[in-house]
């Protein structure tokens, strides 16, 4: 039997490019993970998601790219920051950039729980699953076995 939690995470891949977005796909389903995966190709997609699931009872998870038209991740950030009827999300930063200054950045944002480098690995996805706020998510119960 899955647990309850299972149903009540989405996870929003946030990514201009295609190409990564199926790879984060492979490494997700291959990591077993079973919560529903939704595409945006902008901050700003992903945002007027989450503002039509205000009521929904849903906690998301975003894998956000920093940089992309339109709305780039550090926007998505400031608009997350800056708004208290958004559903609770938590984000994972899953960016090309190599800077350590923006490693350093998205830590200051109290929803960034985590920071990757694109496209996503095996053992990151594992990390992933295994933080803390986010590894109840990922959490399968074994189904109860009756003795007669």
């Amino acid at each position: 039997m899955k647990s309850s939690k299972l149903t009540n995470l989405e996870i929003i891949v946030v990514d201009d490019d295609r190409i990564v977005c199926l790879l984060h796909k492979n490494e997700l389903k291959a990591a077993k993970i079973q919560q529903p995966l939704i595409f945006c190709g902008n901050g700003k997609e992903a945002l007027e998601y989450l503002q039509k699931r205000v009521n929904s009872g849903l906690i998301f998870l975003v894998l956000l790219d920093l940089n992309m038209p339109y709305l780039n991740g550090w926007e998505f950030l400031d608009n997350l920051e800056a708004r208290n009827d958004l559903p609770e999300t938590h984000v994972v930063v899953v960016t090309s950039s190599i800077f350590e200054k923006d490693a350093k950045k998205a830590q200051h944002y109290q929803w960034v729980k985590g920071f990757y480098h694109k496209p996503l690995k095996a053992a990151d996805v594992q990390e992933i699953k295994n933080l803390e706020y986010l590894k109840v998510f990922f959490e399968i119960t074994e189904p109860v076995k009756k003795t007669v």
